[in-house]
Formats: C-alpha cells, sequence, structure tokens
C-alpha cells in the first residue's frame, strides 16, 4: 500500500485500541474492587464506550483506505438477523 496516510492512521488505529484496552482493564480491577463507587464506576463505563467509539471509527478509517487502494474490491453483505447464517 502506497498511501501516505497508512501508517498514520494504522497508528491511530493500535492507539485506540491500547486505550480500549486500558480503560477496560481499568473499568474490570473497578467492578471487582468493592471499594470502587457507583460515580467511579460510571466514569469508567463512559470512558470505555468513547474508547469503543473510537476503536471503530479508527478501523472504519482504515479499512476504507485500504478498501479504495483495492479498484473493485467489494466486501461480501454480513449476515443479517433473519439470514440464518450467524457466525
Amino acid at each position: 500500500m502506497d498511501n501516505e496516510d497508512w501508517p498514520a492512521l494504522l497508528a491511530a488505529y493500535e492507539a485506540a485500541i491500547a486505550d480500549f484496552s486500558a480503560i477496560s482493564r481499568a473499568l474490570t480491577s473497578a467492578l471487582v474492587d468493592s471499594k470502587s463507587g457507583p460515580d467511579d464506576v460510571q466514569a469508567l463505563l463512559a470512558a470505555e464506550a468513547r474508547a469503543k467509539d473510537a476503536v471503530t471509527l479508527a478501523r472504519m478509517r482504515l479499512v476504507n483506505l485500504w478498501r479504495a487502494s483495492q479498484g473493485d474490491f467489494e466486501l461480501p453483505p454480513l449476515p443479517t438477523e433473519g439470514d440464518g447464517d450467524h457466525v
């Protein structure tokens, strides 16, 4: 892939995954720790949701750039709930 944006988008995706993992570990620790208050857990739940969104956005940008470099590449349709082809 010759696109100069690729390394930056890949780095952003990897950073978003690392952030999500760190926040998820902190949330898990807070849920296990009986001393954690509701405000702490609520703040971590919100942070984890934002981090998850950041991972999704970074992945979409990365995949869109990859797809743009593939010419006529098309992803196969994903199964829907009514298809019976659940993974």
